[in-house]
């Protein structure tokens, strides 16, 4: 197994009078950062003892591509640690959701992973978060670190950088992406290990020693053979962090963004106020969703979710299909326009998140979710199917 170079601190790279007037610094691509290191993961190791490993992402993390599950980057990490440590219990946590982003991640996190007390988390969103500005990421991958630190001092982390094709063009020019760098700025602020392996496959395709089509079923979800580039490099990584960083609460520093994704929870709907049209949903639209356990469906025109909360972001975690119907928003008594939940991927179910509103002055809000009598062309009804509401903020109740 080859040794991968560390780099100590990131920082130097980066042109720091620009990140101090909040736009993004430049960065060069590295292999990993050990920083701090995983100090407490690996002596929680202990033989007759049980630890649980949480895999945070979206769909790369989730594995699609891959020709069956063992052949996913997590279980061949996870697979390697259990050899490694045979007589202590690795529990797998792993509840992802593809195409979506730090926006949802942030807001999913306790409910989905840290009320499972990981002791080691991975946290991979480079690639749903690149269309995001950088201050976005910035300011949802620190409120993700600082929910798990608040949660659990002594919880390691690592933040995962992936490939798509939309990134591999910087990564020619030897320069590290929007989406990354945010994540790195965020690592160095806190000491946080990363691991870029969509740097390490750009660099065996920009070599010629790989194709795309040898490494991705589409522009993003690897192979057999690339998510074996992927679990390779973090092997290789954690082989070489066992030794080397002390055991100990991980320091949590001021952060770089008061506006951080912190606050960032979610909701479900019978803590909101329903019209009397809702109802429990129970057909199996959901049933392999591990996301949602009691999902609300209202499938008339009129029929409404209203609450109070204070905050400045609101979205809905919801199942979509092929008879998903259009919304009006209110904020406040005012209208923010229809949202129409049905679109060209909907000709099966599946879960999804949309931001329904955002930026809202900080405060306390009114709002009111209706059913609008008017649909998309293409859908076959005006079904809404709640999992939860997404708060940056909390419910007033």
């Amino acid at each position: 197994m080859r040794v991968i170079a560390i780099i100590p601190m990131l920082l130097a790279l980066a042109t720091l009078s620009s990140f101090a007037d909040g736009d993004r610094p430049h960065m060069k691509p590295t292999e990993a950062v050990q920083r701090d290191g995983l100090g407490n993961f690996f002596p929680k190791l202990q033989p007759g003892g049980e630890l649980t490993i949480g895999y945070f992402g979206a769909s790369v993390t989730n594995g699609a591509g891959a020709t069956q599950e063992h052949n996913k980057w997590r279980w061949l990490v996870h697979d390697w640690l259990q050899s490694q440590y045979p007589e202590t219990k690795l529990r797998h946590r792993h509840v992802v959701n593809g195409g979506t982003g730090g926006h949802l991640g942030a807001s999913r996190l306790r409910r989905e992973h840290l009320n499972h007390d990981p002791a080691l988390i991975f946290i991979e969103f480079s690639v749903n978060d690149r269309a995001q500005p950088y201050e976005e990421c910035l300011k949802t991958m620190e409120g993700m670190v600082r929910q798990v630190w608040r949660h659990d001092p002594t919880c390691d982390i690592i933040i995962l950088h992936t490939l798509d094709t939309g990134h591999l063009g910087e990564y020619r020019k030897g320069e590290l992406p929007s989406t990354p760098t945010a994540f790195e700025v965020v690592a160095d602020h806190y000491g946080i290990p990363t691991i870029d392996v969509g740097w390490v496959a750009s660099q065996k395709l920009i070599a010629d020693e790989l194709t795309w089509d040898e490494f991705s079923i589409d522009t993003v979800h690897p192979t057999d053979a690339g998510y074996k580039i992927y679990g390779d490099h973090i092997i290789a990584c954690l082989d070489n962090w066992r030794a080397g960083a002390q055991p100990g609460a991980h320091a949590m520093p001021a952060p770089l963004r008061k506006d951080n994704w912190e606050d960032a929870t979610m909701a479900h709907p019978t803590e909101c106020t329903l019209s009397d049209g809702w109802r429990f949903e129970t057909g199996d639209h959901f049933r392999h969703y591990p996301h949602f356990l009691d999902m609300m469906v209202a499938d008339a025109p009129g029929e409404t979710v209203s609450l109070r909360f204070n905050g400045t972001h609101l979205g809905v975690y919801h199942v979509v299909g092929p008879d998903s119907g259009a919304v009006e928003v209110f904020v406040d008594g005012q209208s923010k326009g229809k949202v129409d939940f049905w679109d060209r991927w909907c000709r099966g179910y599946r879960s999804s998140f949309r931001m329904l509103a955002s930026d809202l002055p900080p405060g306390e809000h009114g709002i009111v979710m209706k059913i609008l009598p008017d649909k998309n062309d293409n859908s076959t009804g005006h079904a809404v199917r709640l999992g939860f509401i997404t708060l940056k903020g909390g419910l007033v109740r």
